[in-house]
């Protein structure tokens, strides 16, 4: 029996482990900037007051949030397919906040400590549902389809 076989089953293999690798790494790329989007928000509302940051939080624009969010993402799917898997995860995309959140966003505004376990709840949140998803993606399923494919 020829090794040959086995050999390209691994190889697919790792090249499915690594195309997800790619793509997890895109994922917290985004997280992060948006991340840091968000804080340098809270810096700037910091800075001039409580009263300019509801005023920051009303003039949120889905436009450029979309652009800023998306623009390092490099792959073969466009930013609309990239939002599309992005709504899986929750996010909401239209521009709209509603009263309850906004009235979270300012107070988490208020209390950089409160800022930062809601980021960190965020966060967690975040991350189990991305090892949801990852846990759906069957490496092996991938792989023998590709090796059955090379065939």
């Amino acid at each position: 029996m020829s090794s040959l076989p086995f050999c390209r089953h691994k190889q697919v293999m790792l090249e499915a482990y690594d195309r997800q690798c790619d793509e997890a790494s895109r994922i917290f790329a985004e997280y992060h900037k948006r991340l840091c989007y968000y804080i340098n928000q809270a810096r700037d509302a910091q800075k001039s007051g409580v009263d300019s940051s509801v005023e920051m939080i009303n003039s949120f624009s889905a436009k450029n949030e979309k652009e800023s969010v998306y623009s390092t993402v490099k792959s073969s799917k466009s930013a609309d397919d990239v939002i599309a898997e992005a709504a899986k995860l929750g996010f909401d995309f239209d521009g709209q906040i509603p009263d309850e959140v906004r009235t979270v966003i300012v107070n988490c505004l208020k209390s950089p400590p409160l800022l930062l376990q809601a980021i960190t709840a965020y966060t967690s949140h975040l991350k189990s549902l991305i090892s949801r998803e990852i846990e759906k993606i069957d490496v092996r399923a991938d792989a023998e389809i590709l090796r059955l494919n090379l065939l």
